[in-house]
């Protein structure tokens, strides 16, 4: 009785939404432009809303989480993609971490699915690469930065487990293009640093010249530079010598 009443009331609203968003394609339709990002977006976010509610009536039907969160991805892509200053290499970079993060999802939920993070952090390592690309940097340098991350999941399995010594040959292989891809990146530091050591020198010579005080050679300083007295050489006594009163 209590699974048909289930089936009843998913019934009732998967024709609700059916029938909406029929309606919205209709007016779409016959207005063309007449909704906007904003309405559209909110339409897929309702009707992820709606699926979730009924999840959430029966949570044996775990398959109803794949349509929740595939349609609260359209509506956050289309409010985003709305955005007209947003440079499009961060959408992309959305994309990528969207679709990446179900399988960090699916790990974290059972770490024994570890397979679920190979795909989780070639994602997030995409998405890394694009936004890097965005900014001001060299090719050397964003190519740095993809050596370093296809090297992070070897040297994480090394440091993990270090009986998996084989990890350190394709990380230590790809860690070391990418130090040489960073210093040639960063080719202009070297002599940057050259000019800084060299002024550090010149001021060290001119600066410690300019700093020693000399003795004064002449004049009133000079007439009282040796005043103190030198004490003459007495020597130490000891023994009988030294019992007997001095005269």
């Amino acid at each position: 009785m209590e699974n048909r009443q289930n089936r009843t009331n998913q019934g009732v609203m998967w024709g609700a939404v059916l029938i909406g968003l029929g309606i919205v394609f209709l007016l779409q339709q016959i207005f063309p432009g007449f909704f906007g990002a904003l309405i559209w977006s909110a339409v897929f976010a309702v009707g992820a809303v709606a699926t979730y509610g009924a999840y959430t009536r029966n949570k044996q039907n775990w398959w109803l989480l794949i349509p929740v969160y595939v349609m609260g991805f359209i509506a956050a892509i289309i409010q985003i993609g709305s955005i007209r200053w947003l440079p499009g290499e961060f959408v992309g970079a959305f994309v990528m971490l969207a679709i990446g993060f179900p399988f960090l999802y699916v790990y974290l939920k059972n770490s024994e699915h570890w397979w679920a993070l190979i795909p989780a952090y070639t994602m997030a390592a995409i998405a890394g690469i694009i936004l890097v690309s965005m900014l001001p940097l060299s090719e050397e340098m964003v190519g740095s930065f993809v050596m370093f991350a296809i090297a992070a999941p070897f040297l994480y399995v090394y440091l993990h487990n270090r009986q998996h010594w084989w990890a350190l040959i394709p990380g230590g292989i790809m860690a070391v293009i990418g130090v040489g891809l960073f210093i040639a990146g960063m080719a202009w530091i070297f002599p940057a640093v050259m000019i800084v050591a060299g002024l550090y020198l010149l001021y060290r010579q001119f600066g410690k010249g300019s700093r020693d005080v000399a003795a004064p050679t002449s004049g009133p300083a000079a007439d009282h530079a040796y005043d103190t007295p030198v004490r003459e050489f007495e020597p130490i006594m000891a023994g009988p010598e030294a019992d007997r009163p001095q005269e």
